[in-house]
């Protein structure tokens, strides 16, 4: 994304791909592979213009808010579901209905429901043999941010690289709550995300989750758009 349509200035920020967004204005600026067609667009946090050769025109609209858990993503955010329920890999066991999102670093979990923030874990630091692409011997370090929702359940985000938020802080849906990572066991950056019966500590029992905005069965290889909306 740039300020003005062309590359005379450094680059003003970057949209996630396959985000939606609403288009401002179209205006003719400098060629990009001989299209000089360039889009003045508007996100939740940027705005600026971006070159019609990165770009693919819809008719969809970003989905509207609704109740219930909802997908751990910004309003309109395409993810792919890197693990299901019940895997041969990991989702086993007190893991059976977690999910695995392959988002990328610049794609923060949000809060699926709003509660407070129950448990912490953060003891992955950067350069620690389990801070990335951890095997099979630092399943139990991945840093953790465990909220609970006050009706017996509480919801786990892990693998994440920074928290943004503090044990007894009530988070509203929707709010930023962590930097995604890949610490512990993982295979690179990706969102671990599941609900559980709360056992008065991080992680519990998983339990099923229906999703609001997607389907709470989706397979490896299926893409969802979060409806996580304000």
């Amino acid at each position: 994304m740039r300020a003005t349509p062309d590359r005379s200035q450094a680059p003003s920020g970057a949209l996630p791909s396959l985000d939606i967004v609403d288009v401002l204005d179209r205006m003719q600026g400098e060629p990009i592979d001989g299209d000089p067609t360039w889009y003045e667009i508007a996100s939740d946090n940027l705005t600026g213009s971006v070159s019609a050769v990165f770009v693919e025109c819809t008719t969809a609209e970003a989905p509207t808010a609704t109740d219930g858990f909802l997908l751990p993503f910004a309003c309109g955010r395409r993810v792919s579901v890197t693990q299901g329920n019940n895997s041969t890999l990991s989702h086993t066991g007190r893991s059976t209905y977690a999910f695995d999102f392959g988002a990328a670093l610049d794609a923060p979990p949000l809060a699926m429901e709003s509660g407070v923030v129950s448990h912490m874990r953060t003891n992955v630091d950067p350069g620690d043999p389990c801070d990335s692409n951890g095997g099979r011997d630092c399943i139990n370090t991945a840093n953790s941010v465990t909220i609970d929702h006050g009706d017996g359940t509480n919801t786990i985000y892990a693998h994440l690289n920074e928290a943004r938020v503090e044990v007894g802080e009530l988070v509203a849906r929707g709010d930023v709550i962590t930097l995604p990572g890949g610490a512990g066991w993982s295979t690179g950056p990706h969102t671990h995300v599941r609900r559980q019966d709360d056992c008065g500590g991080s992680y519990c029992q998983a339990i099923t989750l229906d999703f609001a905005d997607g389907d709470h069965t989706s397979d490896a290889g299926d893409t969802v758009t979060s409806g996580n909306c304000p």
